[in-house]
């Protein structure tokens, strides 16, 4: 289930969420801001707006995508921490044997 949310992340963070660029969404917003002098929308009126929110299936499936994407940024990170640390250690020595004339 998992690599089938995985290869689908693009429809996830831009198709799905991407409702709140649509033209439907912002219009709300257009509307209630021609009311007013400045560009501004009340959040009494944003209470008021429509709202898409995808069925239970497809926010599930957006959560198993976002925790395996999650996964991965930290195994990523741990990997990078091994590889600084081991870089470090390497010059280190290689100061180390430079100073000692060992070069």
């Amino acid at each position: 289930m998992f690599e089938q949310a995985f290869k689908n992340i693009d429809d996830v963070l831009w198709k799905d969420a991407g409702y709140m660029r649509s033209f439907g969404f912002k219009k709300q917003y257009l509307q209630v801001m021609r009311q007013s002098t400045r560009n501004q929308v009340p959040i009494t009126k944003q209470r008021e707006f429509f709202h898409v929110i995808p069925p239970l299936d497809e926010q599930k499936r957006i959560v198993v995508a976002l925790d395996g994407l999650l996964e991965n940024g930290q195994r990523l990170a741990r990997l990078y921490e091994r590889k600084h640390a081991a870089l470090e250690a390497l010059k280190k020595s290689l100061l180390h044997q430079a100073f000692t004339g060992a070069l």
